[in-house]
């Protein structure tokens, strides 16, 4: 059995048990909480999601890419630095912005505001520490990560829907809060273990010489991330505010279950493919050959469930999850050419941030938020959510493809920034 073999099923040994939990907790959950529950959870996650992604300045996706510890390490520690500042600021938007928003969505009082800030910190830092734990290769520490979080996440949503009179989505929020935590709590022994061994390394000079050399993650990547995350995530927001809440809790539903897959696999395997693409990507033909052997064995898989659930999604879901849920089913089905196209996808995904070119990352995000607004736009135009979802998920298929594309072109070293190197620093902090 290979090394990436190997690493990868070390990572879903944790995964798999940690997702496969959530999908079977759903039909508890789902009995537990409403459809306007989910929504207001849904709400959450999209907020957590646009600022956690750019929080730490992208910088943590260049941890894998220094050759020496001393080095990273400054990256390691402006990363931190960059995401705790930030969730202060998101406190901050939270007083000034949060009856805005109370009005505009009409969930819950806006109760679930205060939970935001710590929630950045929460997703931000944990995926610093994937980031780490991934250049260190301690893929064990990951996979027991995603077990230890998914039990205390489940435990607390449970009883809580068990023990409260009228359940609300505040648990749901809370538990997801836990989870991160608690999987922060294991990656994190190790990180910050490393950042205190080589503290005598950290120094302003060397942090800003790092975050100079890798400038183009915060210049190009963040806009890129942000303006991909509100692609995937206007769905949701178009979906509350312009039709109804409870769609937003359907939606959020059929999103859970069909992207555990993809979870499963894409995040194991993209923690170890992520380094590897790195290694090699000024060696055209294996930056190819691994990419044509992901995306081949990938699509191999997604086929037969894919046409399961055409045919009998709405079915499957009233079963699982109780009548009240069946509108799940039905947008499940419509949004199987984007989850399959997703799957193949994910694992790769990082693959042009190893080639550095965030640039044209950026543009293609451009264009997701742009298709993605144009059909959720003419979806409410005819006044039709199933027509919005449905040229959604369509386009979702069709800029996948275009993604799998660019890879394979920008493979190619001569399109790719050359290395170079800065001039030590004092200490001795080069690239």
């Amino acid at each position: 059995m290979s090394r990436f073999t190997t690493q990868v099923l070390t990572l879903m040994s944790g995964t798999v048990p940690a997702q496969a939990a959530m999908v079977l907790a759903a039909p508890v959950l789902t009995r537990l909480y409403r459809p306007v529950d989910f929504a207001l959870f849904a709400l959450f996650v999209v907020g957590v999601n646009l600022i956690s992604a750019v929080a730490a300045g992208r910088y943590e996706f260049a941890l894998v890419l220094p050759e020496r510890d001393e080095e990273a390490v400054n990256l390691l520690g402006l990363a931190l630095l960059l995401s705790a500042a930030t969730s202060l600021a998101t406190l901050l938007l939270a007083v000034l912005l949060g009856n805005w928003l109370v009005a505009w969505f009409d969930l819950s009082g806006g109760r679930w505001l205060w939970l935001v800030s710590p929630g950045v910190l929460a997703y931000s830092w944990y995926n610093i520490a994937a980031k780490w734990q991934s250049r260190k290769e301690r893929f064990r520490n990951m996979a027991l990560a995603e077990v230890g979080g998914c039990v205390g996440s489940l435990s607390t949503q449970i009883a809580a829907g068990l023990l409260m009179a009228t359940p609300t989505g505040i648990p749901l929020i809370c538990g997801n809060l836990l989870r991160r935590y608690i999987a922060l709590g294991t990656m994190g022994h190790g990180m910050f273990g490393d950042l205190v061994r080589l503290r005598r390394e950290l120094r302003a000079a060397s942090i800003k010489a790092a975050a100079l050399r890798y400038w183009r993650f915060p210049a190009l990547a963040s806009p890129g991330i942000l303006i991909g995350r509100a692609a995937h995530e206007v769905p949701k927001l178009m979906l509350a505010a312009c039709f109804a809440p409870q769609l937003l809790g359907f939606y959020s539903l059929a999103m859970r279950v069909l992207g555990t897959p993809a979870t499963i696999i894409g995040r194991a395997a993209s923690s170890v493919f992520f380094p590897r693409i790195s290694k090699c990507r000024h060696d055209s033909a294996r930056s190819r050959a691994m990419l044509l052997k992901a995306c081949r064995g990938l699509l191999v898989m997604v086929v037969p469930p894919a046409v399961v659930l055409l045919l009998w999604a709405d079915s499957i879901f009233a079963f699982l999850f109780g009548a009240e849920w069946a509108a799940a089913g039905h947008y499940a089905r419509l949004l199987v050419p984007m989850l399959a196209a997703q799957f193949v996808v994910t694992p790769i995904r990082h693959t042009m941030q190893a080639f550095e070119k965030q640039s044209v990352v950026l543009a293609w995000h451009a264009c997701f938020l742009a298709f993605s607004v144009a059909a959720f736009t003419i979806g409410y135009k005819v006044g039709s959510a199933d027509v919005a979802i449905l040229n959604y998920s369509l386009v979702s298929m069709f800029m996948y493809a275009v993604y799998v594309g660019m890879c394979f072109l920008y493979a190619d070293p001569s399109l790719q920034p050359q290395p170079h190197r800065l001039a030590p620093t004092a200490a001795g902090i080069g690239h």
